[in-house]
């Protein structure tokens, strides 16, 4: 076992260095012959006992030029099992081109999409750091700085993924991503819909194909028509959990929890944590509206909000990289405060979402 598992390695390295030897201008050569060493080396894993089933984690990244620059790339690949199924396949080659059309330095970057020999690949940006959901497990709850640091973060990421007519489906802490230096990065577009794609597979009506816990009531009910208004839903519930360390609906059932989100009645988070003004609880409320009408038209708007309370941290305290990313001060945050109705821009009135007392 080990004598073949250091074969695949020689293998992987091999296909790297052939890659970027031989790289004539096209982003993907390097990718793609990493991926033919990736073949060779699933190969020969699948046929030792008890190693197949760590291919993934063995393999989890390579290195590859992309403009003539080094870097770390992970692959994701569908499993051997869902490989077989023509529809899991189309799924996981519309999530990956999805992923690929969106290009925002607060989102995940897709590199190559491809299949060989019966392996289905994606190459996406390696990230060196954790998710928030990792953060939020050691820290319980974060400063009303860091909350909106990666909010807005992923705000700026989501408005890029609607200018290219995409919707997460799926915004929630183990999605979010935080690099060692502290750069928010918003990941796995895995449930993202193109707007105008009427055949995107594996949704079906009544499906809701999310986190229940930060899903939208109407995506609960149908998948397949939302909109943006439903990943600021969601965005919405997770800075609400990011700032009380707990969430607005709860349930003993994923029945309950939906029905608790249909009555839409949930503690304001100042009760939660009195750090959380009352015009920043109002920016809440709006987001997590039960009714789509009534939460924010645009993510413009959100981040114009956002930004106008003035609290946002220009990067993370919890992070001590002595390089870490500082958020620009310019642009939105020089924005004009927000009524007590955020965001003025919507033409809808706005109607605060009800609360529990």
């Amino acid at each position: 076992v080990f004598s073949a598992a250091w074969m695949v390695w020689v293998l992987v390295l091999l296909g790297v260095i052939v890659g970027l030897l031989n790289v004539t201008g096209a982003e993907t050569q390097g990718f793609l012959i990493a991926a033919i060493a990736f073949t060779l080396a699933a190969t020969a894993l699948s046929a030792i006992p008890f190693v197949g089933g760590m291919l993934t984690s063995i393999l989890s990244y390579v290195s590859a030029f992309v403009s003539g620059a080094m870097v770390v790339v992970a692959l994701k690949t569908l499993s051997r099992e869902l490989a077989g199924k023509e529809d899991f396949v189309k799924r996981f080659q519309r999530e990956a081109r999805a992923m690929a059309k969106i290009d925002h330095p607060n989102a995940v970057k897709v590199y190559a999409v491809d299949s060989i020999q019966g392996i289905h690949f994606a190459a996406i940006e390696y990230i060196d750091g954790a998710s928030m959901q990792d953060w939020m497990d050691k820290l319980k709850r974060l400063s009303v700085g860091d909350a909106l640091h990666v909010i807005i973060a992923c705000a700026e990421a989501l408005k890029a993924a609607h200018q290219q007519h995409m919707i997460h489906r799926d915004v929630k802490p183990d999605n979010i991503l935080v690099t060692s230096r502290g750069h928010v990065k918003l990941s796995d577009f895995g449930l993202a819909k193109a707007v105008n794609d009427e055949d995107f597979a594996m949704t079906q009506t009544g499906t809701g194909l999310g986190t229940p816990l930060y899903m939208a009531p109407e995506q609960a009910r149908n998948a397949k028509h939302v909109d943006h208004r439903a990943d600021i839903y969601a965005l919405g519930v997770t800075l609400y959990h990011f700032l009380t360390g707990t969430l607005p609906f709860s349930g003993e059932s994923v029945l309950e929890l939906v029905v608790a989100k249909e009555k839409g009645q949930f503690t304001n988070a100042r009760k939660h944590n009195p750090q959380v003004t009352e015009r920043l609880d109002l920016i809440i409320d709006k987001m997590i509206a039960k009714d789509p009408q009534y939460r924010y038209a645009d993510y413009e708007a959100l981040i114009k909000d956002l930004h106008s309370l003035s609290q946002c941290s220009p990067s993370l305290s919890f992070n001590d990289h002595p390089d870490k990313v500082v958020m620009g001060s310019g642009g939105p945050a020089t924005a004009s405060h927000a009524s007590m109705a955020p965001g003025s821009s919507n033409t809808t009135s706005w109607q605060p979402a009800a609360r529990a007392a």
